[in-house]
């Protein structure tokens, strides 16, 4: 840790230490595009739909996806509110996707 109360981010994502305090949960994880396919959760591997979402999601970058996942349980689609100016079009057409995914 990088002192008694913070753990450093590295540290939180690439082991399998639980981090808190009596008032703080460190959540591990997988920020936007620095994680592909090899670190997706054991739990989300057998979900091909997500997967394919995952793979296809024109904002990846460096074959690194945009999408983040907290906690190995939670994914965070990332720039719904288009702060990133891509477009309505664009955030319609990935929330129909999604939308896909989840509901089957």
């Amino acid at each position: 840790m990088s002192n008694e109360l913070f753990p450093k981010t590295d540290e939180i994502r690439w082991t399998n230490k639980s981090f808190n305090t009596d008032n703080i949960y460190f959540i591990k994880h997988l920020w936007s595009c620095t994680w592909n396919i090899d670190e997706l959760p054991d739990n989300f591997k057998n979900n091909d739909k997500l997967i394919d979402f995952l793979k296809h999601d024109p904002r990846n970058k460096n074959n690194k996806f945009f999408c983040e996942i907290y906690a190995n349980v939670f994914l965070h689609y990332r720039a719904g509110g288009n702060w990133l100016n891509e477009g309505l079009n664009l955030h319609k057409l990935l929330t129909y996707k999604l939308k896909k995914v989840l509901l089957n």
